[in-house]
């Protein structure tokens, strides 16, 4: 879950530095971030209880994917 937690606050960090100190994105940024990480590790953790077949990788590469790459 670590690894997840830091792919994503590093994808938000690099998007936040590109912008101003004060941008209107920054809440939505935060709010998605948080929901990501919600969403993978309630996967995670039934994927390792043996709970669910549904990769936790999958489930954060559709959070991950550029939306260009999402129409097919």
């Amino acid at each position: 879950m670590r690894h997840f937690i830091r792919i994503i606050y590093f994808s938000n960090l690099c998007q936040l530095t590109k912008d101003h100190d004060v941008h209107h994105f920054h809440e939505i940024a935060v709010k998605l971030a948080m929901h990501a990480v919600k969403e993978v590790g309630k996967y995670m953790s039934l994927c390792l209880n043996s709970e669910s077949d549904v990769s936790p990788v999958s489930v954060a590469k559709n959070f991950l994917r550029h939306p260009n790459d999402m129409a097919t």
